[in-house]
């Protein structure tokens, strides 16, 4: 989670430093002499912040299984300790990380099988052109949502965009492969 954020939601405009991170790792304080971190802040001199880095999902912060990344459902496949929101593992061992599937809604525990699958969008166990691959390639550019957050499957986490790099690329990747029960 970035704290140097400014007020606008761009990121600072100039250099921050002297940072300190609280004992339980949920607030962030900092120098900065960025102009954009709070309006109108014109005098040229640096400033100090405190950040909250906590994620907003309604889970305390000591309880939060996924302290930087919103998972209010707290679920956690594997019983790492790590959620499910943000754990790169691979629970079920279909190449898709636990926070990929828990953003796109397939399941972490099962392979294969319907809504189990990251890449087989028609849920009939292997990659095609037209069920699968055209699927994502005609929501090319755009965002999830309103694409479907099922078609976001690449960078890992998802950028929240369909995308030919990540995405499409992914897909084709996968062409013809069945997912192993």
């Amino acid at each position: 989670m970035l704290a140097t954020v400014g007020f606008d939601g761009t990121g600072s405009d100039s250099d921050s430093y002297l940072s300190s991170l609280s004992g339980d790792g949920r607030f962030v304080a900092f120098d900065s002499y960025a102009t954009n971190l709070v309006a109108d802040d014109t005098n040229g001199l640096p400033d100090i912040f405190v950040r909250d880095l906590d994620d907003g999902d309604g889970v305390p912060w000591e309880a939060d299984n996924c302290p930087a990344t919103p998972g209010a459902d707290q679920s956690d496949a594997d019983g790492d300790g790590a959620g499910d929101a943000c754990d790169t593992g691979d629970t079920d061992g279909d190449g898709f990380s636990d926070r990929v599937e828990y953003r796109v809604g397939t399941s972490r525990t099962l392979a294969c099988g319907v809504d189990t699958w990251l890449a087989d969008i028609n849920n009939d166990t292997f990659v095609d052109v037209i069920g699968d691959i055209s699927q994502v390639a005609g929501q090319f550019g755009s965002s999830a949502p309103p694409a479907p957050a099922r078609y976001d499957i690449a960078p890992d986490p998802p950028n929240g965009f369909i995308d030919v790099i990540g995405d499409i690329s992914r897909m084709t990747g996968l062409f013809g492969q069945s997912c192993l029960p």
